[in-house]
């Protein structure tokens, strides 16, 4: 199909990795940083609870292009700061995103945004 735009982006990303279970902000940098530094880097969130720290909001300040698969309950402000950061997110049908208590919005606050009072801990059909 050459010369022709035929709307597709390729990315080759790192290796999947992923977050699963309860972690501290540093303990999901640890994981994250298996991946070389520089390429973009696919992560797939299934059922992790991640709490936020200063260090997590950093790293994903400075990772470009972070793309996300995520599954089951995401919870935790430290998830949310790595959904905010991602280029692309995708949530499987039945993923759910319970957003932490008192939370009225992100760090960056570029992309998501919080649903009203009465679709938060609910399942989210698009986040954007």
């Amino acid at each position: 199909q050459r010369g022709q735009n035929v709307g597709k982006v390729l990315l080759q990303v790192a290796p999947m990795l992923q977050l699963r279970g309860r972690l501290r902000g540093g303990e999901a940098i640890a994981h994250l940083e298996r991946a070389p530094a520089g390429s973009p880097l696919l992560v797939e969130l299934d059922s992790v609870a991640i709490s936020e720290d200063a260090d997590l909001a950093s790293y994903c300040a400075a990772r470009p292009l972070l793309v996300l698969l995520c599954a089951g309950e995401i919870r935790g402000t430290g998830a949310f700061l790595l959904l905010d950061a991602a280029l692309v997110a995708v949530g499987e049908r039945g993923a759910s995103f319970h957003w932490p208590e008192g939370c009225n919005g992100l760090a960056t606050g570029r992309r998501l945004r919080v649903p009203s009072a009465a679709a938060r801990n609910t399942a989210v059909e698009a986040v954007g």
